[in-house]
């Protein structure tokens, strides 16, 4: 609905752990079950080369990485500290270059963490 309503990039999904987020275990399968607007770019969130390789292997041309601002919500998100997200992305971003796969980043969390500092 989201592409027809006209917006030229959808997040569709997420590329993460199935054990981690079995809620999105299902990822290939909606990547699969889209009905593909010409004028959309149909991107997914891939926190990790795993997810990566799962991702090009499900078909899909555009992604995202992210981290965040906060320390606290970049662990319990990502399980990772702020400098391991961005080292962690190296490899992700380098197989998609290979791929022709065009890479967005974007930073949760600039301006409130809904997880506390500790």
């Amino acid at each position: 609905m989201l592409a027809d309503a006209g917006l030229p990039i959808v997040e569709a999904t997420s590329f993460v752990s199935p054990r981690a987020i079995p809620q999105l275990s299902d990822a290939s399968d909606v990547m699969a079950g889209l009905t593909h607007q010409p004028s959309t770019q149909y991107s997914v969130l891939v926190p990790n080369i795993k997810g990566m390789e799962r991702a090009i292997a499900a078909g899909v041309r555009s992604i995202a990485v992210f981290t965040a601002a906060s320390e606290s919500f970049t662990m319990h998100n990502i399980n990772s500290t702020i400098a391991e997200s961005l080292t962690n992305f190296k490899p992700v971003v380098a197989l998609a270059q290979q791929e022709g796969i065009p890479v967005r980043g974007y930073i949760s969390t600039v301006l409130v963490a809904p997880i506390r500092e500790r």
